[in-house]
């Protein structure tokens, strides 16, 4: 008889299903009880996939539990699904298939076996062959949860979104970049799978880009990870809460608040954090160049200790390597970066999250940067011609050393995959404050100049 399976794949197995609704649709067509091998499991199973079929969206792990609060098998199952990592889909189904074929063999045999030894030999040869050609032809991922029709699929997808506005998911969908402007032209923020790359001149402020990023995310009730590929855990530290807070590194330095500020402050973090907004570092302190494979190890250790990563911030691009095997020559760092994009790419769609990240534009001739008409491109940056490809958005941040004096930049939007492009948007900032945007001075002096 086949054995069944495992603890600790369903455990994996049912953590995707609280992600992915193809999953679950799998899991409900494929997955039988009998491969299951305790009740617990038979009860969870059952509930996801009946919350799914009824209310056509993913069930949370609250929902779930509630509906077994007095049950304490079941509780501990769930919490020890929550903590399970989030593995790749594929390999996961790849190996409930594997399994399931090898069920269906047994089965097969057997059957075979009584139907040739009661002397219907015939009959055995052509259920052997029918049923060969069944198991070799079967696969898990071959029906309409990897092959969806538009028209036929209309109202089941509306039936989704409706569901999910009504129930106020809507808010979750879109991670602002915390630019109006910008914010504005992506119908309100990144969307789920999104990979954003800017592109600026050295000293124009990429790291406090990133983390204006990071703080206007978490302040909407977003988590976000912020991965610092140079510097120390210290100074990346000082730097967000200067950002989140307005108060300039010197006296954060010295943790110089007056008591009303700091009563103030602690009060907006306690806010932030009561939404579910929060912000985890995690820096390279020493000379080393991480990979994607180390990004994505990151982000499996933080879902499974704090929940999913909306988020993912990246200081910043050059620093890392795509993590395929490959030395790349001086002369080849246009594919390295185009490697890099595409695995932060896969990165983003494996967890459904988002990923914004900076690079250094280098060889612009300062009669063309000191011009305030002139923005950079990736047609004009050689290096960046085909590198920009796997992202879904690219801009560029150009200043000229009198727009940098007058607190003033201009970013052009020279990508973006479902929105318009070839925009420039410019912006006041506050480097006093320690913040990339100065929204107050922006809305005022270029969009409503009119209004007090």
């Amino acid at each position: 008889m086949q054995n069944k399976l495992t603890y600790d794949f369903l455990y994996e197995l049912f953590k995707l299903c609280f992600r992915k609704s193809e999953v679950i649709e799998i899991c409900n067509q494929h997955l039988k009880f009998q491969f299951l091998p305790s009740e617990p499991f038979k009860k969870v199973f059952k509930a996801i996939t009946s919350y799914y079929t009824v209310n056509q969206k993913i069930p949370t792990f609250g929902i779930i539990s509630q509906q077994f609060e007095n049950d304490r098998e079941v509780t501990e199952l769930l919490a020890k699904i929550k903590s399970a990592p989030v593995v790749d889909r594929e390999v996961i189904l790849q190996t409930l298939e594997e399994y399931i074929k090898q069920s269906l063999f047994v089965d097969t045999y057997e059957n075979i076996a009584d139907v040739y030894n009661s002397g219907e030999k015939e009959k055995a040869y052509e259920l052997l062959k029918k049923s060969s050609e069944e198991i070799s032809g079967f696969s898990i991922t071959s029906g309409s949860a990897f092959y969806e029709p538009i028209f036929d699929g209309f109202e089941s997808r509306n039936r989704k979104r409706f569901l999910n506005r009504e129930g106020g998911d809507e808010l979750k969908i879109k991670v602002p970049a915390g630019i109006d402007e910008l914010d504005a032209l992506m119908a309100g923020g990144m969307d789920a799978t999104d990979t954003v790359l800017f592109l600026a001149q050295s000293g124009v402020g990429k790291t406090k880009l990133l983390r204006w990023c990071g703080v206007s995310a978490a302040r909407r009730g977003f988590k976000v990870l912020h991965i610092q590929a140079e510097g120390s855990k210290l100074e990346s530290l000082r730097g967000y809460d200067s950002t989140w807070t307005g108060v300039i590194n010197e006296l954060v330095d010295y943790a110089a608040y007056d008591k009303e500020l700091y009563q103030v402050l602690k009060r907006t973090a306690s806010d932030i954090k009561g939404r579910g907004g929060e912000i985890y570092v995690h820096a390279y302190e020493q000379f080393t160049m991480p990979s994607i494979k180390d990004v994505r190890g990151i982000i499996l250790d933080i879902e499974k200790n704090f929940g999913t990563v909306d988020l993912v911030i990246l200081d910043y691009l050059e620093l890392f390597n795509p993590g395929d095997g490959k030395k790349y020559t001086v002369d080849q760092e246009r594919e390295r970066r185009r490697a890099l994009g595409r695995a932060l790419k896969n990165i983003a769609v494996e967890f459904n999250t988002r990923i914004v990240t900076a690079t250094q534009a280098s060889n612009v001739p300062p009669q063309l940067t000191e011009d305030p008409n002139f923005v950079m491109t990736r047609h004009n940056l050689s290096e960046f011609k085909n590198a920009a490809e796997p992202f879904s958005m690219f801009l560029t941040l150009n200043q000229t050393r009198d727009e940098k004096a007058t607190n003033v930049m201009r970013l052009y939007v020279d990508k973006m995959r479902n929105y318009p492009s070839g925009k420039i948007i410019k912006i006041f900032q506050s480097y006093r404050n320690d913040r990339f945007y100065d929204r107050k001075n922006t809305l005022k002096e270029f969009y409503f100049p009119e209004e007090d």
